[in-house]
């Protein structure tokens, strides 16, 4: 009895420690300047541009375009800061060097990319279509959930470093309502997805442009106008060729992201079984990614079979561990 009593006692103390955190502090900092700023006196704003100063000063490094978990809070707190201008001199000031930062970053993502790549996959079993350019580090692009077609798109901002991308997604509004964080390795964009909700959810995508950019430029000068007949028709016979080795690459890759999905999936899978219900929600969602997946048109006689064996591996676990 006394220990259940300790137990409680510590309990409650620990909710009621309050985070201090960078984040969390620029988060609740966002959350009351939305909702109590109206009544606040130049007292209390002072106060929370002190809070908001010590917070970024606890920063392990200034702030940059790497530091995404904290760019939602930050721009909410902004957009917040500028409708209260008047009140809120010194917490812009504050903020200053994060928004000219901003403006610098939009103004290095005019022109053409680096490099574009076009995305199709799922969020949690939903299926998306997403296209991104890269100007060096520098990531933006857009996607839309297939149910809702190309005219709802949701515009992604982020960055790359080596490998690892971190996207923020915005609505037709410019408000932050997801973000995207993964790897690109080879032709598969993966990792996690949090929406607005702060729920997280396993994301697979597949590069469907990256193989098709790999198609000879069919462009040609006035003087290709003399090639004779046959060379054209040598022509076309090489371009179809071509672009059926590039849909079977392209078909090759959604193989191996539908494959590293069930992997995960499994992995999950043996988690929970092992009592850890930490990772029950990972389990779900890759449980419904890996059973959307759908085996469309174009697959060879290989392809498809590759699928089944990967496909009977986890039906194969689930019925070795009787179910979950």
């Amino acid at each position: 009895m006394v220990v259940s009593v300790i137990c409680l006692l510590i309990t409650s103390c620990e909710q009621k420690v309050e985070k201090t955190d960078p984040i969390s502090v620029i988060e609740k900092l966002s959350q009351e300047v939305d909702k109590s700023c109206d009544s606040w006196d130049k007292a209390a704003w002072d106060d929370a541009a002190d809070r908001l100063r010590n917070a970024l000063i606890g920063l392990s490094q200034p702030i940059d375009t790497t530091q995404l978990n904290l760019t939602s809070a930050l721009e909410s707190l902004l957009m917040n800061a500028h409708a209260h201008e008047r009140q809120a001199i010194k917490m812009l000031q504050v903020l200053k060097p994060y928004e000219d930062l901003k403006k610098k970053c939009d103004e290095d993502l005019d022109g053409d990319p680096d490099e574009s790549v076009t995305l199709e996959g799922s969020i949690d079993g939903e299926p998306i279509s997403m296209e991104l350019g890269f100007w060096g580090d520098q990531v933006k692009g857009c996607y839309y959930y297939d149910k809702n077609g190309p005219n709802s798109k949701l515009i992604l901002t982020g960055t790359k470093k080596n490998r690892v991308i971190d996207l923020l997604e915005k609505d037709e509004n410019g408000k932050t309502t997801g973000h995207f964080s993964g790897e690109l390795v080879d032709a598969i964009f993966s990792g996690t997805f949090t929406n607005s909700k702060g729920r997280k959810l396993n994301f697979f995508l597949v590069n469907m442009k990256g193989a098709e950019d790999e198609i000879p430029d069919e462009s040609f000068s006035k003087d290709d106008y003399n090639n004779d007949n046959d060379n054209d028709a040598n022509e076309a016979q090489n371009t179809t060729a071509t672009s059926s080795q590039t849909s079977a690459a392209a078909r090759d890759a959604q193989v191996d992201a539908y494959e590293a999905m069930v992997n995960k999936y499994i992995a999950a899978m043996n988690k929970v079984a092992n009592g850890d219900m930490d990772s029950y929600d990972e389990y779900i969602s890759l449980k419904n990614q890996v059973e959307s997946f759908e085996t469309k048109k174009g697959y060879s006689q290989a392809q498809f079979n590759r699928i089944k064996r990967i496909t009977q591996r986890y039906k194969d676990r689930l019925k070795e561990l009787g179910g979950i």
